[in-house]
């Protein structure tokens, strides 16, 4: 994981260094205007990216976390 949201870094794509497998990229808080249940709202938002080695993860289970994660 690295997180750069304590840099005011909104969103960023981590680069993979050998031996990792896949890197989880946090960027800043940030409050903002966003729809939820049909009205919209200011919100907490926060961007996140996954890097990761196409031959060892399996793309879903990257999906499956990244999914979990925005309903934490």
């Amino acid at each position: 994981m690295t997180n750069l949201g304590n840099f005011s870094v909104e969103i960023f794509i981590s680069i993979i260094h050998t031996p990792q497998t896949a890197i989880l990229g946090v960027g800043k808080i940030k409050e903002e205007p966003a729809v939820y249940n049909r009205e919209i709202k200011i919100r907490s938002i926060i961007r996140l990216s996954f890097s990761f080695v196409d031959r060892i993860v399996d793309g879903v289970l990257v999906v499956k976390i990244l999914h979990l994660l925005k309903n934490i």
